[in-house]
Formats: C-alpha cells, structure tokens, sequence
C-alpha cells in the first residue's frame, strides 16, 4: 500500500511524505517509522505513537488507534497528519473499546 501524506512537524511546518507500507502494517508501525525518520534515532512500533488527521472542517480532528490496520483506518492520500503519543493525546480515552471479547471455544 502507498500513500502520500501532509506531515505537520513539531515545529508546525508541513512536508509532503511517502508511505509504502504492507497490507499488515498497522497505524502505530506507520506512525513509529515516520517518527524515526522526523528524530533519525529508532522508534518501536509498540512504543504508543499513532497518526493525527488534521481537517479543516473538523475542530477535533480524528485520532488513529495504534492496533488499526492501514488499509482499514480510512487514512488515505492527500490527507494531513500529524505523529501523536496515544496514551496522553485528547480524547484517547473516548476511543477506547468499551469491552473486550474473549473467545474461549468454537466450532
């Protein structure tokens, strides 16, 4: 999967970005490569980032769970991001799962 993105850097300026990703990948191994880049020091995909989507229209923006695959996040090409620490980000809390199922057998 490719994609071209808007990235929002720390200091507010935007650079156009490529992203060439598995269908596997999830948005906190995007969002843990494109920071490694931004700091050129490693950065674990497990290591709580996620991707911001910054609209105009939309004051709240949207906020990326970590654990979504790409191809099923809805991020697409042409959009703006920004790289988020997941756990102390607004309105983190909100998207959490409010349940957690457990299969224990089957068919």
């Amino acid at each position: 999967m490719r994609l071209k993105l808007e990235l929002v850097q720390p200091d507010g300026d935007v650079r156009a970005i490529a992203v060439t990703a598995e269908a596997t990948a999830t948005i906190g191994d995007v969002a843990a490569a494109i920071r490694a880049g931004e700091t050129q020091l490693p950065c674990a995909p497990d290591s709580g980032v996620t991707l911001q989507v910054l609209r105009d229209e939309d004051p709240g923006n949207t906020l990326l769970p970590p654990r979504f695959l790409l191809p099923e996040s809805g991020l697409h090409s042409g959009q703006r991001v920004r790289v988020m620490q997941w756990a102390t980000a607004a309105g983190a809390a909100d998207l959490a799962a409010p349940a957690e199922l457990r299969v224990i057998s089957g068919p």
